[in-house]
C-alpha cells in the first residue's frame, strides 16, 4: 500500500509541489518539514491542519511586516548532544537562547482561544524557559563567546593573560627601538602563534632569540627574541588554562540545556509545525487559492470551481509559462462516472493532476 502511495505520489509531482511550499517556511527545520511533507492520516487531521492555516493566515495579515520567525534556529542537534551529556560550542548554545525568545514572542502573538482556538491550543503549554535563556546571555556574549562574568577563574586567567601580552607588547617595542638598524621593519609579526621581529639575515646572531621562519628570498629572518621567551611560554599556559575553563563554563551550560531536553523538543516540534502552517498560508495566497469544504464522508459528492494546477501557476508566475487556463468539475450523487474527453495536449492530464492534487492536499 505505502509502495502505492509513493508512486501515486510521484506522478501527481507531489514532491516538486513540496518543493515550492518549503520556498515559503522560515525556518530550516520548517522547510525540511515542508520538504517532506507527508499526508494527513485521517479527516480530523486534514480539518486540524486547515485551522492552522486559516488561522496563521489571518494573524500574518494583521500583524505588521507579517508574522515573523525571526531568532528561530534548528536547535535539535544541540538538544540531542547535550540531552547525552555532551558539549554544545557556544554558538548553538546561543542559538538555543535565542529560539526560546522567539517562541515566547510568537506565543504572545498567537495565543487568543477565542480567534484562534487550534494555534492556542498548540502554544498553550509551551514552556519558554525564561530562566534558561538569561542565563545563557549572560554566560555568552555574540558569537558565542564565553564572557568574562560567566566565571570568576576564567575572569582572573583573562585579567593576567592581558598584562602579560601587554608586557610583552612593550618589551618587543623596547628591542625593536634598540635594535632598529639590524631590522627589515618595525612590524610585529607572528609565526606559529609566536611573536617575532623581521631580522635582517646578515644580523644573524646579534639578536639572542629563535628563528620561526625565513623570507622567500632568505634576506630576513622571524625572531623570537629571547627576552620574551619565558614570558611567551607563560602566556601559552594561561591560554590553554583559559581554554578549559571555558569548556568548563560551556560545559555546564549544555548540562543545563539537556536537562530541559524534553521541552525544548517539544518547542522545537511546536515551532515547526507553526512554521509549516504559515508557509502553506502563504503559499495558498499567493497561489490565490480558497479554503476548500472538506467532508468526511468520501462518497460525498463534489465540485470544483476554476480549478488551476498549482505547478502550472507557478510556471506562469516564476518562469514565464504560459497563462493556466482554470478547469471546473462536479460530480454529483446521480453520477457514477465522468469521463473527461478531448483532443491531444487538450488538457485531460493536467485536469487529473489537478483533481488529485486537490483531492490529497
Amino acid at each position: 500500500m505505502k509502495a502505492i502511495q509513493e508512486e501515486t505520489l510521484e506522478l501527481l509531482e507531489w514532491p516538486r509541489l513540496a518543493a515550492h511550499l518549503a520556498g515559503f517556511a522560515s525556518t530550516t527545520a520548517g522547510q525540511r518539514h515542508c520538504s517532506a511533507l507527508p499526508l494527513p492520516d485521517t479527516a480530523l487531521e486534514s480539518q486540524r491542519l486547515l485551522a492552522e492555516t486559516t488561522e496563521l493566515l489571518g494573524l500574518d495579515g494583521l500583524t505588521e511586516g507579517g508574522l515573523s520567525f525571526q531568532g528561530v534556529a534548528d536547535i535539535a542537534p544541540t538538544v540531542v548532544l547535550c540531552g547525552k551529556g555532551g558539549c554544545a560550542d557556544g554558538e548553538s548554545l546561543l542559538a538555543v537562547a535565542g529560539t526560546l525568545a522567539a517562541a515566547r514572542r510568537l506565543r504572545r502573538l498567537i495565543e487568543e482561544a477565542e480567534l484562534r482556538p487550534v494555534c492556542s491550543a498548540l502554544v498553550a503549554d509551551l514552556r519558554t524557559l525564561p530562566e534558561l535563556e538569561q542565563r545563557l546571555h549572560f554566560c555568552l556574549e555574540e558569537g558565542g563567546l564565553v564572557a568574562d562574568r560567566a566565571s570568576p577563574p576564567l575572569e582572573g586567567l583573562r585579567r593576567q593573560l592581558a598584562a602579560g601580552r601587554s608586557e610583552r607588547r612593550e618589551r618587543l617595542q623596547e628591542l625593536m627601538r634598540r635594535h632598529a638598524p639590524l631590522l627589515q621593519d618595525t612590524v610585529i609579526s607572528e609565526r606559529n602563534g609566536r611573536p617575532v621581529l623581521a631580522l635582517k639575515a646578515a644580523a644573524a646572531g646579534q639578536v639572542e632569540g629563535v628563528v620561526h621562519d625565513s623570507s622567500a628570498s632568505g634576506s630576513t629572518l622571524f625572531l623570537e627574541p629571547q627576552a620574551v621567551i619565558p614570558l611567551g611560554n607563560r602566556l601559552r599556559d594561561l591560554e590553554a588554562q583559559e581554554r578549559q575553563e571555558e569548556r568548563q563554563v560551556l560545559l555546564a551550560l549544555s548540562g543545563e540545556v539537556g536537562a530541559e531536553a524534553e521541552a525544548l523538543t517539544h518547542l522545537q516540534q511546536v515551532l515547526v509545525r507553526l512554521d509549516a502552517g504559515l508557509a502553506r498560508a502563504r503559499y495558498g495566497r499567493w497561489l490565490g487559492a480558497v479554503r476548500p469544504v472538506l467532508e468526511a464522508d468520501a462518497s460525498t459528492p463534489f465540485e470544483l470551481r476554476d480549478l488551476r494546477h498549482p505547478l502550472l501557476i507557478w510556471q506562469e508566475r516564476r518562469e514565464g509559462g504560459r497563462a493556466v487556463v482554470p478547469v471546473s468539475v462536479a460530480v454529483g450523487p446521480e453520477l457514477r462516472v465522468v469521463a473527461i474527453t478531448g483532443p491531444n495536449t487538450g488538457g485531460k492530464t493536467v485536469t487529473l493532476k489537478s483533481m488529485g492534487l486537490a483531492e490529497i492536499a
